[in-house]
């Protein structure tokens, strides 16, 4: 797999709207906030193939240009950051990857606030390209664990209605255990053929 290949991640359970203004709580809020990345966090792409990221992924992250897109569409632009300044708000804790906008008075803003607002929509998502990773293969659980180490350029944040990759956070989202891997030999367990069924994922 090309480094330069841009990829994406999709959550559940991650996205909501902080409904507040100079008055206080109020339903006319427009704030839209979440994680697009969470760290620790266990990302099952298929049987027996997991993937996560690690703390520091975001440390030397290319972020001078980023896009906030309702389910990835250029089409559906809800904010921007050059440079660490505009519309979009992005931040790095011990969480993961956090970002804030207010919803513009557009057709796209207004619905996505509609949408959020009636629980439609509570998955997030980034695209991002890999600079360093680790491919570790478990022999007890029979699993093949992709960590994600440094992220190289990050493209864009945002609400999604599918999230494809669940986070195991317990507080906002609960799933049951994921069934055994079937059984595969160790010798075909290594990073390319693992990138090559991962490839089927990119989109």
């Amino acid at each position: 797999m090309s480094k330069e290949a841009i990829e994406r991640r999709k959550i559940a359970g991650t996205v909501k709207i902080a409904v507040r203004s100079a008055d206080g709580v109020t339903e006319t809020g427009r704030t839209v906030e979440g994680y697009a990345a969470v760290f620790g966090a266990d990302y099952e792409m298929f049987d027996g193939y997991k993937e996560t990221i690690a703390k520091g992924a975001f440390d030397d992250t290319d972020m001078s240009d980023v896009v906030a897109l309702f389910n990835h569409n250029d089409e559906n632009l809800l904010a921007r950051s050059t440079d660490g300044k505009g519309t979009l708000t992005l931040s790095v804790d011990d969480h993961g990857l956090k970002f804030s906008f207010e919803a513009p008075e557009t057709t796209a803003g207004n619905d996505l606030l509609i949408n959020i607002k009636l629980g439609n929509i509570q998955g997030c998502s980034f695209a991002f390209t890999v600079a360093e990773q680790t491919i570790t293969d478990n022999d007890i659980t029979n699993e093949c664990v992709r960590t994600i180490n440094k992220i190289g350029k990050l493209y864009d944040v945002g609400p999604v209605v599918f999230p494809a990759y669940e986070a195991t956070e317990v507080e906002v989202f609960s799933r049951s255990l994921p069934k055994p891997p079937k059984k595969v030999e160790p010798s075909t367990i290594n990073p390319q053929y693992y990138n090559s069924l991962r490839m089927k994922l990119i989109k």
